[in-house]
């Protein structure tokens, strides 16, 4: 479900996981900046079940980029797909053989080829 304060970077992002087969939830929420203040950013979080079991979290800054991008999927995907990750600048660690990836400050556009990668 999107909601109607979603901005453009949003409704592309949540457009983009739906088409993947993921249900879409979108939310607003404040945090903490590093200068003491408080900011609020929406985040776009996606859930699918097959074919492959993951989750993915993208958090949008107030001017539309991507903060930070996280994605957990079951099961391990190593090899190729894994290289590929380190070589875009993404963090990958993989737990009790599932894998979680971190990726931060990445460009909107650049958000398709990392989800290509992983799925």
């Amino acid at each position: 479900m999107v909601s109607h304060t979603c901005g453009g970077a949003c409704r592309s992002v949540a457009s983009m996981l739906k088409g993947m087969g993921f249900t879409v939830f979108v939310s607003s929420e404040s945090y903490a900046t590093l200068t003491g203040g408080v900011a609020r950013r929406e985040v776009v979080r996606g859930i699918r079940a097959a074919p492959q079991p993951a989750k993915v979290s993208v958090y949008l800054s107030s001017d539309g980029s991507i903060g930070k991008v996280h994605i957990f999927v079951r099961g391990s995907i190593g090899g190729s797909r894994l290289e590929a990750l380190e070589d875009a600048g993404a963090s990958v660690d993989e737990v009790d053989g599932d894998t979680i990836i971190t990726v931060k400050r990445l460009r909107p556009e650049d958000l398709g080829g990392i989800l290509a990668i992983v799925f």
